[in-house]
């Protein structure tokens, strides 16, 4: 593809771990709770925020 004009800018890699069963549960620092998102429940929110802190990602297609 550089005979043509193109250049490498970036490669992705793809890696994957076979694991015995199902991970366990990383530790929570005290004072954090993980919960479910009840539907209905700031979605929009949540959706804006995680695309701002994506957006700046090389290949991010929002």
């Amino acid at each position: 593809m550089e005979r043509v004009g193109y250049e490498k800018i970036y490669r992705i890699a793809h890696l994957e771990l076979e694991l015995d069963g199902p991970p366990t549960a990383p530790p929570v620092e005290e004072g954090i709770v993980i919960s479910e998102l009840p539907p209905g429940d700031d979605e929009q929110e949540i959706y804006a925020a995680d695309e701002e802190s994506a957006s700046d990602e090389r290949g991010h297609v929002p």
